[in-house]
């Protein structure tokens, strides 16, 4: 009985929170184990519960510690990595811009921005010349290495013939604070809260509006951010936790 209920709140977790379905499918193989041995399906039901409590249900509704948030990290650097590889063999086979800005991207997200930054400048000729992801990517690059300016300059030009995306405006965002525009990274900020994926717009606004004293708005925003990552799901833990920690001091203030 209290094994059945347990399934149910996996079952009813899983959808409303954690989204993980591969634990529906390890439950279900252990539901069969029971036309084998059914002392082997309760042995194997309980052990999955427990890792799935271990794994999920902690992190998620307790909060994820560093130590656990770690091997996460590392999963996702490794990924990166993996994807600069194997773009960078594509460029090597096909020589094609797509393959070059999609390494662009992968050196980007693995902050390797002068990497980028060449690659980004040697693709930008021709018909590429005003590419709106080439040039996104190419501030993007130029922020990495503390040139707001050019950043903004580039995200002009981009904005001449194309709408910018959310990532693009979160660069603007951070480069227009970079040169002590404020108010003009603040609206940008405020305006990506609730279509940008990520807690990155959220933190960064509360961390600036503390700066320029506006204590009671920062603290709200970085309490907001607390509450986010605890309801987001396990997997992106590692990814956010960095937005998390940047909040720490807006929170603790009185």
């Amino acid at each position: 009985m209290i094994i059945g209920l347990l399934q149910l709140a996996l079952f009813i977790h899983v959808l409303v929170r954690s989204h993980a379905y591969g634990w529906l499918m390890a439950m279900s193989a252990c539901r069969l184990l029971a036309y084998v041995d059914p002392l082997l399906s309760l042995s194997a039901t309980i052990l999955l519960l427990i890792a799935y409590a271990v794994k999920v249900v902690w992190p998620n509704e307790v909060g994820a510690s560093p130590a656990l948030s770690l091997p996460r990290a590392w999963s996702a650097s490794a990924r990166r990595e993996r994807d600069i590889v194997h773009y960078r063999n594509q460029l090597s086979l096909t020589g094609s811009v797509d393959s070059r800005l999609k390494l662009a991207q992968a050196y980007c997200e693995s902050q390797r921005f002068q990497e980028a930054l060449t690659l980004l400048e040697s693709a930008a000729s021709g018909i590429y010349v005003d590419d709106p992801v080439l040039l996104g990517l190419l501030a993007w690059a130029q922020l990495g290495l503390n040139q707001p300016q050019a950043a903004l300059a580039t995200i002009q030009r981009l904005e001449s013939v194309d709408k910018p995306q959310e990532q693009i405006l979160l660069v603007k965002a951070r480069a227009l604070e970079a040169v002590q525009r404020d108010d003009d990274a603040a609206r940008i900020y405020e305006s990506l809260l609730g279509r940008y994926s990520g807690l990155e717009p959220k933190a960064r606004l509360a961390v600036l509006h503390q700066r320029r004293g506006r204590l009671p708005e920062a603290r709200q925003l970085a309490l907001e951010v607390a509450e986010d990552y605890k309801r987001a799901p396990w997997h992106v833990k590692a990814e956010q936790r960095r937005w998390l920690d940047l909040t720490d001091a807006v929170r603790e203030q009185p």
